[in-house]
């Protein structure tokens, strides 16, 4: 197959900025990460400014008043009109989760003849691909204007057309879904989600910021504190994480809202390392590898906004092991814009998305086996079982998906 020349490009950017392996390299392998995904270096500066992702200046609950029956609100701009001759808004989106194969699954999606699913004209160019908009989790975007955001897509000359926003960041922010529902047009609107072992992700995005943003002081402090070791952040920070949970366990709907990453809940509380003797900085850095594995929680906050119906979740370790199979739990997210996934979209298998090479991965701490076995055990312990067991549930409520193996059983001893 011959790939359009931003799908090219987008592949190879890889190869361009990336530097030796080293050892992260290697342990991807351990951590059965032959399809890992791929962040591009123009992608959201997370973090660098805080009144870029949230208005502080009102309470977080105040900016989100849920109205599950969103779908009366008349909202009339250029994405819900949908005029021919109009740039058109996406109507399918890949939300997350970050490291969770979203690259693989958009290159999937975008490179396929038959599905015929257009991406974005990447216009934030300090900032984004054509994979990804960030339009709702970056304030200054969002402040542009829903105009603007249609601008980044091409002019509608037909009626079955169809975009996509495959911005994995959107998932983990709880300001999001009040943002979509004001915005798009959400009877059409319908969202895929990939999810993980949380443990797996929460080391591959620690690796993933090792690779490409400690090199900002943010991040780079924040690091340190732990002597950039995993181990050292999923000993202190998940301890911090639980006590906002189970301050709000009475009212799970309501858990993501206050004990994501940015709420002052985690910006504000702090603990100290002892095994460095240094007080935590910047604490939404590294609890946010950990806080944005709690689907459950996550998946409950967004149900407030938008219906289970309009959703598509699925597994990243089944995408890996069973392709044709898996990959078909996003045909409800298709079927309703006339797309199915035929038989050879099925055979192509899930691409392989490289990923970006680490410059200097002296401070990288490669956990395999016993020692990743020993880190993931208490993970589940301290935070993600109750997380895991919700969302296990919602998925057999809403999605009818049972019979699925537990991931903290690849952590017995």
């Amino acid at each position: 197959m011959q790939f359009p020349w931003w799908v090219v490009a987008f592949l190879l950017v890889g190869f361009v900025v990336g530097g030796s392996s080293g050892s992260a390299g290697k342990a991807g392998k351990e951590l059965g990460d032959e399809h890992r995904t791929y962040e591009s270096e123009y992608g959201q500066p997370y973090e660098t400014e805080d009144k870029e992702d949230v208005d502080w200046s009102t309470p977080l609950a105040d900016q989100m008043t849920p109205n599950y029956g969103n779908y009366s609100i008349k909202v009339d701009n250029v994405c819900t009109r949908r005029r021919l001759g109009d740039h058109m808004c996406p109507e399918l989106f890949i939300l997350g989760v970050q490291k969770g194969g979203t690259s693989s699954l958009w290159v999937f999606l975008v490179t396929s003849t038959e599905l015929k699913i257009q991406t974005g004209l990447n216009l934030y160019e300090e900032y984004a691909m054509p994979k990804e908009m960030h339009f709702f989790d970056k304030k200054s975007f969002y402040a542009e204007g829903v105009d603007s955001y249609s601008k980044h897509f091409e002019v509608r000359d037909g009626e079955s057309q169809l975009s996509l926003d495959a911005t994995p960041a959107y998932l983990r922010y709880a300001s999001v879904p009040p943002l979509m529902v004001s915005t798009i047009n959400m009877e059409r609107s319908r969202f895929i989600v990939t999810v993980r072992d949380p443990v797996h992700r929460g080391y591959s995005w620690y690796t993933h910021i090792l690779q490409r943003l400690i090199r900002r002081p943010r991040f780079n402090q924040a690091y340190q504190v732990f002597d950039y070791k995993f181990s050292l952040m999923a000993k202190y920070m998940p301890k911090l994480i639980d006590e906002c949970v189970q301050r709000w366990m009475k009212y799970p709907k309501l858990v993501f809202q206050h004990c994501w990453h940015l709420t002052d809940n985690v910006r504000r509380t702090g603990v100290l390392v002892e095994e460095t003797g240094l007080q935590t900085i910047y604490p939404w850095i590294p609890s946010s590898i950990f806080t944005d594995g709690l689907y459950g929680y996550m998946l409950l906050h967004w149900f407030r906004f938008i219906r289970p119906n309009s959703f598509c979740i699925i597994f990243y370790e089944k995408l890996v092991e069973s392709f044709r199979d898996e990959i078909q739990h996003i045909g409800p997210c298709l079927k309703p814009f006339g797309r199915e996934i035929v038989e050879s979209d099925a055979e192509r298998g899930l691409p392989l998305v490289n990923s970006i090479k680490c410059k200097s991965c002296e401070s990288f701490e490669r956990l395999v086996g016993k020692e990743l076995s020993k880190v993931g055990r208490k993970l589940n312990k301290d935070l993600f079982t109750r997380s895991n067991d919700l969302f296990r549930e919602l998925m057999q409520e809403h999605f009818n998906r049972t019979g699925m193996a537990n991931w903290e059983d690849a952590y017995a001893r």
